[in-house]
């Protein structure tokens, strides 16, 4: 019996683990669920030597170090090049401090594709927390100093989700209820199967209050309730860091009441400043993948910049600006730079988008001059421009996890006609078929038939302009692509959301895209001189067209570009396409489709309209829980009222078994008081029950006071005359041994007080048995 109790005290630790650490899997993209498995495997390995026995315990020393090695080789191969013990530990040494530094300058949710060593990095902490939580709980046989472990990676996770839930928290709880539960039979011999349903009462009791506290307060699952990233206790004057991701965490940054100084921008013409772009999406967000290739020459001095070609025609323009309370590698432009006046010694990079990146963090203050062409190009110039885009553009800025709208049809249509051909959804390698099925579908619903990359780039602009909202308070959504949430069930957002569907919008058309992020102009304080807040930071698309180049869009809702161009967005922006029969407001339906790609019952309810997240069903979740508590009270009362019983010297625990059994007696109806001594009992017992004590009493008088000593045996034996004492109570008391499992006998006896004194009209003391239990 006792090693089913440690398998079963060993696979709930093991599930506990596991869904502590999975949960590093909610605040990272993609997910790298393999990795986190194979850290909680190797940690739990850590601690099994003291588990199996006390004297093993030392070789938690020699699988430490192994378990280690074998996650990094297993994370993140070696190179061919590297041989050596040596080489080995520097290769893994640098990847984890490069990981290190990634880590230090990313939002949550992390980005594994930002930095080498990110994941690895990632892997090797949730390892030593297994590991850590194996060793106190399993090794060192403390399960409460090992569950506290695990909780402390739980709790972290808690704090930075996005998209918080009380499913793993809960699930959590429950494990940790069964580890509690067998760790007692997994210690001691003779343990039986049903003296773990007090435990699992206990468990269901603390769940159910978990889940009534969630849905008394609902806002403790607020994202970024308690986000440690945030705090600042010993430096709150460091400057700002800006990480410019697709995953930006735009409500915390886009603070009304806490608007921080970036830079100040002087410029005779205004423009958005840019950092870098986004080219990669991988089903869920956008990332960074261009390289830097060219280096620019060293300063002093201006540092010529090659252009990108085509350049979109325009004036060149000197553009000053002077950083404060900031910190960032990025150099802002607004538009394409042509020369960098930069007096610091670090060396600049370009990138194929143009943007450009210092090899070391510039820390303000920090002036700098760029010479840059803004894009001054009328809609008309864009009008029937061809598809012919060179290879390096169609390879890069056409790329998408997923087919793009022609092949799209081409292969439903092939499914029509009764054709064998490879399904449309095997070429997506997540599992978001069904909800990318609905974007093809609100793209041919927005597009329709346009064929001009210009026209069908103002379609998808305007269409997203007018039928989705603004805001920094998004709920969270049941769906598993962050687009398909904005798209078809929240219907809000702020800039990346916008700029992330709209770059997506146009690839599925064939139509080359980017994700511009940067700043807004800012607040103009003085002729061509701008002040630019954190609360400029915004995501905007930038378009490709053949012959011509780069030109900016925006699709968010009350964000307009600076000067007239062939944005929409742009000031007095006439469209070149009107009167072509666009479908509504926007150029797309009314409408749009569902995720399944049909129009919604109820169309007409407005642009907040759409599937819901899944809510608890209060009416039916309350009484259940109300139901759980009210059975697992008694179970935790009991727990608590018997923990003198189960701990301690035989002697000990004899005297609080027999504390419990005077109790319990009067709660069978026997007149015990307080004074009673042990004799008084046992005659008490047998006039009124019919109960031989003598024995118990007497071995009982022996331990207090004839120098012997109780054995397990003695304890054994009084706890199974308490045990029968109470089965003798239910037969004779019901509602007596019910107030007493509840704690509620002192307010039953005080109310039969009452009762008794109503009814003769004299204040008098009860008389009988007394069913009071001691606290």
């Amino acid at each position: 019996m006792r090693v089913a109790w440690k398998i079963s005290h060993m696979a709930a630790f093991a599930a506990m683990a596991a869904t502590a650490v999975l949960t590093v899997d909610r605040v990272v993209q993609p997910p790298m669920t393999e990795a986190l498995l194979a850290s909680v495997g190797l940690g739990l390995l850590v601690g099994l030597p003291g588990y199996l026995h006390r004297r093993a315990l030392p070789g938690t020393i020699l699988l430490l170090p192994l378990g280690l090695y074998v996650l990094l080789r297993v994370v993140l191969p070696l190179p061919l090049d590297v041989e050596t013990r040596a080489d080995q530990l520097a290769f893994y040494t640098d990847e984890l401090r490069l990981g290190l530094r990634a880590y230090a300058d990313d939002i949550f949710p992390l980005t594994l594709d930002s930095a080498a060593g990110f994941e690895l990095l990632l892997a090797v902490g949730a390892f030593l927390f297994a590991a850590v939580a194996s060793f106190l709980g399993l090794g060192m046989r403390t399960t409460v100093a090992g569950i506290a472990a695990l909780v402390v990676l739980l709790g972290f996770t808690a704090t930075v989700d996005s998209a918080p839930s009380a499913g793993p928290t809960l699930l959590f709880l429950a494990f940790a209820t069964l580890t509690l539960v067998t760790s007692e039979g997994a210690r001691r011999h003779g343990r039986r199967l049903r003296d773990g349903l007090e435990g699992i009462g206990v468990g269901a009791a603390a769940i159910g209050m978990a889940v009534l506290l969630l849905a008394v307060f609902p806002g403790l699952t607020r994202p970024g309730l308690a986000d440690w990233k945030t705090w600042d206790p010993f430096n709150s004057g460091r400057p700002t860091v800006f990480v410019f991701n697709w995953k930006q965490n735009y409500p915390r940054l886009l603070d009304p009441g806490n608007a921080v100084p970036i830079m100040k921008v002087t410029s005779r013409v205004p423009s958005y400043w840019r950092a870098t772009t986004l080219e990669y999406f991988t089903g869920d967000t956008w990332l960074n993948s261009a390289p830097y290739p060219v280096r620019l020459p060293d300063g002093p001095g201006p540092r010529r910049i090659p252009p990108i070609e085509p350049e979109p025609p325009g004036g060149p323009m000197v553009q000053k600006f002077e950083l404060r309370g900031t910190s960032t590698n990025y150099v802002f432009t607004g538009g394409s730079p042509r020369s960098l006046t930069l007096d610091v010694s670090s060396a600049v990079n370009q990138s194929d988008s143009g943007a450009l990146r210092t090899a070391t963090s510039l820390h303000s203050p920090i002036d700098y001059e760029v010479t840059a062409v803004v894009p001054r190009v009328q809609p008309e110039l864009l009008v029937g421009t061809p598809r012919d885009y060179p290879e390096d553009v169609r390879s890069l800025y056409l790329d998408l996890p997923m087919p793009d709208a022609a092949t799209y049809r081409q292969a439903r249509e092939a499914e029509a006609r009764g054709e064998e051909t490879m399904p449309w959804n095997a070429w997506i390698e997540r599992p978001r078929a069904v909800e990318f099925e609905g974007i093809y579908a609100l793209n041919e619903a927005i597009v329709g038939d346009a064929e001009d990359p210009y026209e069908a780039t103002l379609k998808i602009e305007r269409y997203l302009r007018a039928h989705y909202a603004y805001s920094l308070e998004v709920p969270p959504s049941t769906y598993a692509s962050p687009i398909a949430a904005f798209l078809f069930d929240t219907k809000m957002g702020y800039c990346q959301h916008f700029a992330g569907a709209m770059a997506l919008l146009l690839r599925l058309n064939g139509i080359p895209s980017r994700v511009a992020v940067g700043f807004t102009t800012g607040e103009q304080i003085g002729t061509w001189t701008y002040l630019v807040s954190s609360n400029n930071a915004h995501a905007w698309v930038e378009v490709y067209f053949a012959g011509i180049g780069w030109l900016p869009f925006d699709a968010t809702p009350g964000r307009s570009l600076p000067l007239a161009g062939p944005s929409s967005a742009s000031p007095g922006f006439v469209d070149p396409f009107a009167g072509r029969g666009a479908q509504g407001e926007g150029g797309g339906p009314a409408t749009p489709p569902d995720a399944t790609g049909r129009i919604p019952e109820g169309a007409g309810a407005g642009a907040g309209a759409g599937t819901k997240p899944w809510r608890i069903p209060w009416g039916i979740a309350a009484p259940a829980l109300f139901a759980a508590m009210l059975v697992g009270w008694p179970f935790t009362r009991r727990r608590v009222r018997e923990r003198r019983v189960r701990t301690g010297r035989s002697g000990d625990r004899l005297r609080a078994s027999i504390t419990l059994l005077r109790e319990d007696l009067g709660v069978a109806g026997v007149p015990v008081r307080a004074s009673s001594t042990l004799d008084q009992v046992a005659r008490l017992a047998d006039d009124t029950l019919r109960l031989d004590l003598a024995p118990l009493v007497g071995r009982a008088q022996q331990v207090a006071f004839g120098g012997s000593y109780a054995s397990a045996e003695d304890v054994a034996r009084a706890e199974r005359m308490r045990r029968g004492v109470m089965r003798l109570a239910w037969k004779r008391r019901r509602l007596a041994c019910l107030a007493a499992w509840y704690g509620v006998a002192p307010l039953l006896d005080s109310w039969r007080a009452r009762s008794a004194n109503d009814a003769t009209g004299v204040a008098q003391s009860r008389k009988g048995p007394t069913w009071r239990l001691r606290p």
